[in-house]
This record gives structure tokens, C-alpha cells and sequence, in this order.
């Protein structure tokens, strides 16, 4: 868009030169093909100089990407889409300037030298606008699909980019309707602003638009990171424990525990869900839920945990026996009722149990999450492993020679010392896989702020473009207005009376709009 807009000003800088070019009686052809040379110029340096700063800034990032996930990641070859870019820009440097151009062709010489091309634009017609869109938005699906090499993927993203445009276009020219519709309500220098936007037309409206839109993306991902900052550094960073152990193994508990001054485990068993009282979930011929019918975790234990809130029924406790608690949307969603008879299959063996009770999850607490809680003679023999967390506290940071040198001396650290306890933990029990949640909080955190200097270097070229544009529009109406300005001066008007109309209400006007965007 911002391509199309910004040639069709260059073509229309250009009008009257082609309006001689026509009263001479040169031939359209001639001018078709003076203003393709133009045009080929333009696309094609531009092409190169994008590849160049493309594969700088590609350069520049990969290493820092790298050092946030800690995978080497490819350079990609310099030259391996250069043609492909530069071959694009130019077609879609022709598809966007050629129902302008066309249109330029199309209209008298007499007519353009007596009014300039942005008051004539008016007279497009809706079907010469969607058949140039169109090519436009495929040119960019041929890009997008050459990039991407998936028909859907490359489908969608135009769809989107199209109808997220499309509709700041829309909300752009609803708000200079609006203004001037009630511009008699302001003073002569916020009218004389209004006048001047509303007679740009699509180009204006296309520069403000663009203008907008790389903004409104550049404060929403800053919005979106500064939130996700403040959760990371502040409540859930409180929230969740520091550190998670998986897959432990029965035998392993007991030696394990010797590391740490308290840690909670959980057995974790994995069972396929069988049936609902009659209903076979494997065998039906009825349409439900397939994230039904997989295999989920299962665990038992005898008292809530931390965030849990029973709702319904009765908790099995240390007393019921073949009781399951289950989680109060999953049992709304899968149609499960206290005193139903639920049956799983671990290993080629069933086990039932009655439900006897419903119950809510806080998911925020980062504690495990269990769908079915059992009691503890449904699921005791079954094989399992282990899974658990823990809060390392760094408050109590002992000495490494005053701590049992069974231990380790790690049983309250802080953050900065996790990797050697990972260290020494793998090395005494290799299956284990540790997850530190401060390391995890610092990738997020490293992974939002990359996307927010990335959208930030998309939008830039698109903010630059459209003040460039909107400036451009501002010195060629200055140009076209000298005369009247002339008038002003001879009748009297001081200078700086003058220069109050026409510059200083453009900042006022220009952030009031953005504002009432905002």
C-alpha cells in the first residue's frame, strides 16, 4: 500500500509534465515507456538497497536471537532470495502505479494543466480500485507464498493484512468526514487544515492510514511488553515455584529429598479415558469431544493443594475408597455427573472409580495441574513416576563447608546458583529434567522485547513513508496556495499572521487526530 501511494504521488508530481508531453503530440506509448524506465529505476534500486539493509539487519539480530534461545541458528545465504526480492518489488512497483498511471493517460491535457491530479482523483471508480487492490494483495500472496511455501499460510496473511488495512482506511475516513462535516465549529487555521487533508484523497487518507496503523502496532506491542514485564518481575514471578523436577522415579524420592529443605511431589500415571458410566469414549459412534478419547495424566493424594477449591460433592480424603475428584470445567464439558463411573486403561489394565466430588484449579498458582485426583487405593500399585517443585529461598544462603556434603550444600540457594544444583542433580540422577523458572521468565521476557524492536523496525519504514508523504502533500499545497498567500500579504496581513495560518495549527490538528485515535 504504502508503494502504491507513494508512486501514485510520484506520477502525480509528474502530471503536468505529461500533459506537455501530450499538448506536443507525443505519443502515449512514448510515455508509457519514458515513465516505465522511471519506474524500473525507482523499483529496482529500491529493491537492492531494501536486500542490503534486509540481510545487514538479519545479520546484526540472528546472534542476539542465539544467545536468547541458545540454539545456533543458520545465516541465511545473501544471495539466495536477492533476485526473487528485487524481481517482486518491481512487479508490485507496476501493479500499484498502473491504474494511476493509466488513469493519468486517460484524462485531457487541458484538464490537468487547469487542476492539479489530487482533485481529479476523485473520479476513480470502485472497480478500477478493487481490480488494482487485487493485483496489489496477489503480488504480495506470491511473495508471501514464495517465502513461506504454504498455499494457506500465504492466503491468510494477505486476508488479514487486507482487512486490517481495509478497515483502518475505513476508520481514517469515517474521522475526516466527521471533522469536516463540523469544521465550521473551529477556528480558520483547523478549517483550512480539514480543507486540505479532505482534498487529497485516497493519498492522503492511504498516508494517514499507514501513519496510524505503525503506530497503533508499535504501542500495542509495547502495551502487550510492558505487561508482560511487570506479571514476570512482580505476581507471577511470586507465584510459581523456581524450580520444577520431572520424571523422578520411586526409588530416586528418598535421596532426592536430601537436596532440597522441602519439595512436593506428585505421582503422575498415564491412562487412556475408557468410558463415562455405559459410554464406551473409544468405540462410539456419537460426535464428541475428541480431547476425550487421548491418554491423560493421573495422579492421587489425599488432601487439596494450594489453588484448588473444592465446589461440589464430597473429597475422598484418607477414608473413601475408588473415588476420583474431577475438574469442575472438564466435567461440564465431557458431561460428567456426580456418581458417574469413570474407567481408564494404564497399560492394558482398567481401573474405575466413582466421582465424588468437583473442583476448581487456580492454573495462575503454577502448581501441577490435574484433570483427575484419586484416592489413593484406585491407582497405588500402578507404575509411575514422579513430578514435583520447589521454592529455593534465597534468604538463608548457607556456607558450602557448613552443609552436609550429602546434600550438597544447596538446600536454599538463590537463582544464580540453580545451574550448579542442575549440575550436580543430573550427574547423580541422569533421567532427571529440571526446569528453573527464573531462566524461563528471562527468555519470555528476552523473546518480547525482540518482538517489540522487530514490529518497531517493520513500522518504521511505514511511519517515515507516511510523514514523508503527508509533508510532501503539505509543500506541494504551500506551492499550490502561494498565490493566495500573495493576496493575504497585499491586503494587508502581516507576515507572521500568515505563517500562524498555515504551519502552527498542523501539530495541533495533526495530535488531536492521532489522540482521538488513541
Amino acid at each position: 500500500v504504502n508503494i502504491r501511494t507513494n508512486l501514485v504521488y510520484i506520477l502525480s508530481y509528474f502530471t503536468k509534465t505529461i500533459a506537455v508531453f501530450r499538448t506536443l503530440g507525443m505519443p502515449k506509448k512514448s510515455i508509457i515507456k519514458i515513465f516505465a524506465m522511471l519506474l524500473l529505476t525507482i523499483s529496482f534500486s529500491a529493491g537492492i538497497v531494501g536486500n542490503i539493509f534486509g540481510n545487514a539487519s538479519i545479520y546484526f539480530v540472528l546472534p542476539l536471537l542465539e544467545k536468547i534461545v541458545d540454539v545456533s541458528l543458520p545465516f541465511p545465504s545473501v544471495f539466495g532470495g536477492f533476485f526473487l526480492i528485487v524481481i517482486s518489488t518491481v512487479i508490485l512497483c507496476f501493479l500499484a502505479s498502473m491504474q494511476a498511471f493509466t488513469k493519468i493517460l486517460d484524462i485531457e491535457p487541458k484538464i490537468i494543466l487547469s487542476q492539479p491530479i489530487i482533485g481529479i482523483s476523485k473520479g476513480k471508480t470502485l472497480r478500477n480500485e478493487i481490480i488494482t487492490s487485487l493485483l496489489i494483495a496477489f503480488g504480495l500472496f506470491l511473495g508471501i507464498y514464495a517465502l513461506t511455501e504454504t498455499f494457506f499460510t500465504a492466503l491468510i496473511s494477505v486476508g488479514v493484512v487486507t482487512l486490517i488495512f481495509g478497515l483502518f482506511i475505513v476508520f481514517v475516513k469515517a474521522m475526516i468526514y466527521l471533522l469536516y462535516k463540523n469544521r465550521y465549529k473551529m477556528s480558520f487555521s483547523a478549517r483550512s487544515i480539514i480543507n486540505f487533508v479532505k482534498n487529497q484523497g485516497i493519498i492522503g487518507e492511504t498516508a494517514i492510514a499507514s501513519l496510524t496503523l505503525a503506530l497503533s502496532g508499535i504501542f500495542l506491542i509495547a502495551m502487550i511488553q510492558t505487561n508482560i514485564e511487570q506479571n514476570l518481575q512482580g505476581p507471577l514471578k511470586n507465584k510459581v515455584p523456581n524450580l520444577y523436577v520431572i520424571d523422578v522415579q520411586e526409588d530416586q524420592i528418598k535421596p532426592l529429598s536430601k537436596y532440597f529443605e522441602k519439595i512436593n511431589l506428585f505421582p503422575n500415571i498415564r491412562g487412556r479415558f475408557m468410558k463415562i458410566d455405559e459410554k464406551n469414549l473409544q468405540t462410539t459412534k456419537e460426535k464428541i469431544d475428541p480431547e476425550l478419547s487421548r491418554e491423560f495424566n493421573l495422579t492421587y493424594r489425599t488432601d487439596l493443594i494450594q489453588g484448588e477449591k473444592l465446589v461440589d460433592g464430597v473429597w475422598h480424603g484418607k477414608e473413601q475408597k475408588a473415588s476420583v475428584s474431577v475438574e469442575k470445567k472438564f466435567a461440564d464439558r465431557a458431561e460428567i455427573t456426580l456418581g458417574s463411573q469413570l474407567e481408564f486403561m494404564i497399560l492394558g489394565i482398567p481401573v474405575s472409580a466413582k466421582v465424588t466430588s468437583f473442583r476448581t484449579v487456580d492454573s495462575s498458582q503454577g502448581l501441577p495441574f490435574f484433570y483427575f485426583v484419586f484416592s489413593p487405593d484406585v491407582l497405588n500399585e500402578a507404575p509411575k513416576s514422579y513430578f514435583g517443585y520447589t521454592n529455593i529461598d534465597d534468604k538463608k544462603i548457607p556456607k558450602l563447608n557448613e552443609a552436609p556434603k550429602s546434600y550438597f550444600g544447596y538446600t536454599n540457594i538463590d537463582d544464580k546458583k540453580i545451574p550448579k544444583l542442575q549440575t550436580q542433580l543430573i550427574k547423580d540422577f541422569p533421567n532427571l529434567y529440571l526446569i528453573p523458572t527464573g531462566e524461563v521468565l528471562k527468555t519470555i521476557q528476552s523473546v518480547t522485547d525482540l518482538i517489540l524492536s522487530s514490529v518497531t523496525a517493520v513500522s518504521l519504514p511505514a511511519l517515515v513513508l507516511g510523514v514523508i508523504l503527508i509533508f510532501s502533500m503539505l509543500v506541494s499545497s504551500a506551492q499550490e496556495r502561494f498565490k493566495e498567500l500573495l493576496l493575504f500579504k497585499v491586503f494587508g496581513s502581516k507576515q507572521s499572521k500568515i505563517f500562524s495560518l498555515s504551519l502552527p495549527s498542523i501539530p495541533n490538528f495533526l495530535s488531536a487526530k492521532y489522540g482521538s485515535n488513541g
